[in-house]
């Protein structure tokens, strides 16, 4: 593949970061994170590739800004949750020292 491959990839994901309405997919993330890494893979690595370097990184560092949010809720409810299961069992552990 060519090196073009690599910006047409990471062009679209600066499209979707344009756009501020965009809310990221897990799906859509994971279908855009392989086809970049077998873009990388196959690249020419010619001229210009130091530019398209610095833009994945500037790509990623707007994913992961973008996307922090999501991340920091996501633990919250895990936590949520867990304190949830644990309350849970010390209910049965109650509920079976009584009967």
């Amino acid at each position: 593949m060519s090196d073009g491959q690599v910006q047409a990839v990471i062009a679209q994901m600066e499209s979707w970061l344009a756009d501020a309405g965009w809310d990221p997919e897990p799906e859509a993330m994971e279908l855009w994170n392989q086809q970049f890494e077998e873009a990388v893979a196959t690249a020419e690595r010619g001229p210009g590739w130091a530019e398209l370097v610095r833009r994945s990184h500037e790509v990623g560092a707007r994913v992961e800004q973008r996307t922090q949010p999501m991340v920091m809720k996501l633990k919250e409810l895990q936590a949520e949750l867990g304190a949830q299961a644990k309350g849970s069992r010390a209910l049965q552990g109650y509920r079976s020292s009584l009967g």
